[in-house]
């Protein structure tokens, strides 16, 4: 049984600028995870931050990271080939059947956008047309 709390290498597979301070980090990753939940990205001698889970495909995940402190500046020195050393993935995430039966919204703005975005892209990928997904920006 592994260690849940020892980190391990993630190869870094692409780096998506948004803007100058928000990149989004594909990490090779092989595992369950489910949207709205968060892994801690470690880098030796600087820290570990939480960063929430933004995309998931087959063997990645997105993480979508805001230049804000000495982590996560150290996090944009990193480029494709590169890797990072990440933690978890932790908490419950969000249980996509349950919105199933109904219509449902969603409300987030900046990169709290992160969280739900396994949400929106499950429902909008939804054979239900009650369903479908609206984006709606203001």
């Amino acid at each position: 049984m592994e260690n849940a709390y020892i980190p391990f290498p993630s190869k870094v597979l692409d780096v998506i600028k948004h803007t100058d301070i928000e990149y989004t980090f594909r990490l090779e990753f092989t595992g369950d995870v489910k949207p709205g939940q968060f892994f801690e990205v470690s880098i030796p001698k600087f820290g570990e931050a939480p960063i929430s889970v933004s995309g998931i495909g087959d063997h990645y995940v997105d993480l979508t990271i805001r230049r804000v402190g000495v982590v996560t500046n150290e996090v944009f020195e990193k480029y494709v080939g590169d890797s990072l050393l990440l933690r978890g993935p932790y908490g419950n995430g969000f249980d996509v059947d349950l919105y199933n039966d109904g219509e449902t919204v969603v409300v987030a703005g900046g990169t709290g956008v992160s969280p739900v975005r396994g949400v929106i892209d499950a429902l909008s990928q939804s054979a239900d047309p009650q369903n479908k997904v609206c984006d709606c920006w203001l």
